[in-house]
């Protein structure tokens, strides 16, 4: 970046998750240029110059116009991921949305086109995959020793809070919110580790007393070959992801609470003639982490400022966002019969 100009960016939207997760990594990623924070409360929008923003605003076609920016991020409820989005979009910056893109699938598609029509480069803020934890996992499953990818075990128990999702009660059904706000992240992180779904059977929780609860089971089809189960549930105490792949060379991998990495079996037994599940090769966060709040979140805003840049494609892209939206909603869909998927990548 010594030769280059530094990537002139604004941010949109500076609630919680924005002040607390994503703005505090700005002032660690050399590549950006913080020039301009935007929110609808003007005292809000003034919480970015403690992270070195220029200007505030509290209207963001003002600062579209004012600023001659080169990309922005926007980070809210979801109906404000896709009318900022979309007119970030079509003014010609590159994009960075917070999951989900949009409420709905379509919505987040054309997201994802205006950005393709422009030229531009669009990414989403489904940050699983950007935890070294999960970037370690798919290593190891793509070296060659562990063989071809045959099963996935998925579970994601979020608290209760996250039942209610994006946009509170007006962004339709508690189980669509749900999907919105977590199920999104770990649809967008199995796509990542193993690749397109091409076939959904689900089934949703009949006899669960809690409000707004969400309790269901996914059986998947990938077009890879693999198989894999997905567990999604609300009203927990704690968050808790589980992540497992196995592969037919007999190795499984497995990331919990995207912190921690379990390999099993090694290929030296050290269990004493004893099953080879017990040896096992732990990889872990220690207390040193380098990034803000939970791992993944600068991760994501570095590879963001590498797409802009040109040194890598984006990941997740826009089409990553609204294909996690789609198998989002196929789950749901399938509890009424089994759903078939086409994910075949954009063009």
């Amino acid at each position: 970046m010594s030769t280059l100009r530094r990537v002139r960016l604004g941010i949109i939207g500076c609630g919680d998750h924005s002040i607390t997760s994503l703005q505090p990594c700005i002032p660690l990623i050399p590549a950006f240029d913080y020039i301009a924070s935007c929110d609808l409360n003007p005292d809000r929008a003034a919480l970015g110059l403690r992270f070195g923003a220029k200007r505030c605003y509290s209207d963001f076609s003002r600062m579209l116009a004012a600023e001659e920016l080169d990309a922005v991020i926007v980070v809210g409820p979801a109906p404000m991921h896709y009318e900022a989005g979309l007119a970030c979009a079509a003014s010609g910056v590159h994009l960075f949305v917070e999951k989900p893109v949009a409420p709905t699938v379509a919505q987040a598609r054309q997201v994802a086109d205006v950005i393709r029509a422009k030229g531009t480069i669009g990414m989403t803020g489904t940050m699983w995959r950007h935890a070294p934890a999960v970037r370690t996992q798919k290593r190891v499953i793509e070296a060659p020793e562990f063989g071809h990818a045959v099963l996935f075990q998925g579970a994601h128990i979020a608290p209760g809070s996250h039942a209610t999702g994006p946009g509170g009660a007006g962004g339709g059904s508690a189980l669509w919110r749900f999907m919105l706000d977590q199920g999104s992240h770990v649809a967008d992180c199995l796509r990542f580790l193993m690749g397109p779904v091409q076939r959904v059977a689900s089934a949703v929780s009949s006899s669960a007393q809690r409000e707004h609860g969400v309790f269901l089971s996914a059986l998947l089809t990938f077009t890879g070959g693999a198989t894999g189960t997905l567990l999604l549930a609300s009203h927990a105490t704690v968050m808790s992801p589980i992540l497992t792949v196995l592969g037919d060379a007999g190795t499984a991998v497995t990331v919990r609470n995207l912190t921690s990495l379990r390999i099993f079996p090694l290929t030296d037994d050290l269990s004493g003639g004893y099953p080879r599940a017990q040896s096992s090769r732990i990889w872990e966060h220690g207390a040193n982490y380098r990034g803000i709040s939970r791992p993944g979140y600068l991760e994501e805003l570095e590879a963001f400022a590498k797409a802009v840049t040109g040194e890598e494609p984006p990941s997740p892209s826009l089409d990553d966002g609204w294909r996690a939206l789609e198998l989002c909603q196929a789950i749901i869909d399938a509890a009424d019969g089994p759903i078939h998927l086409n994910q075949a990548p954009e063009r």
